[in-house]
């Protein structure tokens, strides 16, 4: 009768131990593409957002070798300061003007409005609430 209560013991202390083991691995795992992205260089994220640009809004040779140099100048200039941030993001917004058409230009802004709307719904999902940048 004893040795049934410390196997049972034992054995629920063991699967206590295991579900904690799982619930760290599945916490790591969550982690790993955000670590992922920072571990990539700015010649990588250029040409990784170059070529989603390109299949995305069908840009000539031309217009590809034109987005790769903004984009590499802009990854090259990515800092963690917003105001910094802000600034690049507004000349790589310019550069994109003089590059893109009329129609590419519709597209693409749909397609940073998409992608806006997808972080912040993972924001909410994250603490429940939205967080309105402008109000920072």
């Amino acid at each position: 009768m004893k040795n049934n209560i410390k196997l049972t013991i034992l054995s629920f202390g063991i699967s206590l131990v295991t579900l904690g083991t799982i619930n760290a691995q599945e916490s790591k795992t969550q982690e790993v593409p955000q670590q992922q992205i920072r571990k990539f260089s700015p010649e990588q994220r250029a040409e990784k957002r170059t070529q989603l640009l390109k299949d995305k809004l069908q840009l000539s040779d031309d217009q590809v070798t034109k987005v790769k140099s903004a984009m590499l100048q802009f990854e090259q200039a990515r800092t963690d300061s917003k105001i910094d941030m802000k600034k690049n993001r507004e000349t790589l917004d310019a550069s994109f003007k003089s590059i893109l058409t009329p129609e590419q230009q519709k597209q693409h802004k749909e397609m940073q409005e998409q992608k806006r709307s997808e972080m912040k719904e993972k924001r909410q999902g994250k603490d429940g609430k939205a967080i309105d940048q402008n109000e920072k």
